[in-house]
């Protein structure tokens, strides 16, 4: 049972203090109970190169901020995206996360996304969504604590021709390399 408040000094109009149990907090009109708060604790991080082309995965963290320990249900998170300055992370990468229960109070878990191509370049933005399906009631519900978004930028991979005359030389002889690229800043050659 919860103490509605305790009178701190004689004069009851002075001054008046209120008092939750174990397990409940004061909301400002009354004891509520101090439930588990589940926040996406990082910006998502990539592993791999951000090249049009390549695969990579990106990264998160869920903590359990709120004061009680989640026991059951198990809960999921999950990695979206979308292409474009501004645009809202809506497309899922891979399937939603299993996450292991019991989940501790303070205690964090990691999340890594399934592998993700990088089908063109541009601005990449990657959401990174906790308890992503609402299979706990949390404390804090919004999507400002629930989700965290990450904005990246994929470049073009780098494109070169070399040609060289005469193609074939003897030791001794001269040739002339030239080379064009794009979205490289230098050629290396090397005798073969």
């Amino acid at each position: 049972v919860n103490t509605r408040y305790i009178y701190s000094l004689s004069n009851t109009a002075a001054k008046c203090e209120f008092y939750c149990n174990s397990g409940y907090t004061w909301n400002g009109s009354g004891c509520a109970a101090v439930g588990p708060n589940l926040t996406a604790d990082i910006t998502p991080t990539v592993n791999g190169t951000l090249r049009q082309g390549n695969t990579v995965s990106f990264n998160g963290r869920v903590v359990n901020s709120g004061g009680i320990q989640i026991i059951d249900p198990p809960f999921s998170d999950n990695f979206t995206y979308c292409w474009g300055v501004g645009c809202s992370p809506a497309t899922q990468i891979g399937s939603h996360i299993t996450k292991s229960v019991p989940f501790a109070a303070s205690a964090t878990q990691n999340d890594t996304s399934a592998n993700f191509t990088l089908s063109q370049s541009g601005t990449l933005r990657v959401q990174h969504c906790i308890d992503s399906q609402g299979a706990i009631t949390e404390s804090d519900e919004t999507v400002a604590d629930n989700c965290k978004i990450a904005t990246f930028t994929v470049v073009v991979p780098p494109t070169g021709t070399i040609t060289a005359a005469p193609n074939v030389i003897d030791g001794g002889q001269t040739s002339l390399i030239t080379w064009s690229s794009s979205n490289a800043a230098n050629c290396i050659v090397q005798n073969s």
